[in-house]
C-alpha cells in the first residue's frame, strides 16, 4: 500500500492522482503493460486475465452478468430458495435441445461402437491374410524343393544310365574283340560255312 498513500504529518493520506498517475506510466515503461484504462470493459478484460487459473480463458460477458446478478441479490431468503428461484429458475432447460444433445450422443456411441467392430473385424482379416501369406510361402517353398528333388533324382538317374550304357559298350566291345580272336583262331571253310547256313535256316 505504500505506493498507494503517503504520510502527511504523521498520517496516511492516499497520493496525488497526478502523482500517482506519474508513477504509474513509469512502472509501465518498464513492465511493458498499460496500468490505465479509458473504459470498464479493458479493466474488466485485464482483471479476469490476471485472476484467470492455470490455462483457463476469461469470459467477459459472464463476469458482468454474475457480477450485476450479485448485486440484485439479496439474501433474505434460504440458499436452498435462492438456488431453486434465482439461479436456476432464470436459466430454465431447454428440453427440446436437450433431447437433441442427448440423442446426438447416442448416435454418437452407437457410431464408436461400429467403428470399433469394424476395426476389430478388420484385425481379424489382416490376422487370417498373413497367416495365408505364411503358408503360400511354405507351400512355394515345398513346392522348390520338390522340384529341387526331382532334378536330383534324374540327373542321378542319368548318371547311373550312362554308366551302365558305357559298361554294356565296353562289353559288348569285348565280346567281338574275344569272337574275332576265336575266328581269327580256327578258320572255317567258306562252303561249310554256307552249309552251316543253309541247315540253319531249314531248322
Amino acid at each position: 500500500m505504500s505506493d498507494h498513500l503517503e504520510i502527511v504529518d504523521g498520517e496516511e493520506r492516499p497520493r496525488d492522482w497526478a502523482t500517482f498517475r506519474h508513477q504509474l506510466v513509469e512502472r509501465a515503461r518498464v513492465s511493458g503493460e498499460d496500468p490505465l484504462f479509458n473504459d470498464s470493459q479493458r479493466y474488466i478484460q485485464a482483471a479476469l486475465l490476471a485472476l484467470r487459473g492455470t490455462g483457463s480463458t476469461p469470459h467477459t460477458e459472464s463476469f458482468v452478468r454474475a457480477f450485476r446478478f450479485a448485486l440484485r441479490m439479496r439474501f433474505d431468503k434460504s440458499v436452498d430458495q435462492i438456488v431453486r428461484n434465482d439461479v436456476l429458475g432464470s436459466r430454465p432447460t431447454n428440453i427440446k435441445k436437450f433431447r437433441e444433445v442427448t440423442e446426438s450422443f447416442r448416435r454418437l456411441a452407437e457410431l464408436v461402437a461400429q467403428i470399433e467392430a469394424k476395426i476389430a473385424d478388420g484385425r481379424r482379416v489382416e490376422v487370417e491374410f498373413a497367416e495365408a501369406a505364411a503358408e503360400s510361402r511354405r507351400a512355394a517353398t515345398w513346392d522348390a524343393i520338390a522340384k529341387m528333388t526331382a532334378v536330383e533324382v534324374a540327373r542321378e538317374s542319368f548318371v547311373h544310365a550312362s554308366a551302365l550304357q558305357v559298361k554294356a559298350v565296353k562289353y559288348l566291345a569285348a565280346k567281338n574283340s574275344s569272337e574275332r580272336k576265336k575266328l581269327d583262331a580256327h578258320p572255317i571253310c567258306p562252303k561249310h560255312h554256307l552249309r552251316g547256313e543253309l541247315l540253319a535256316s531249314r531248322n
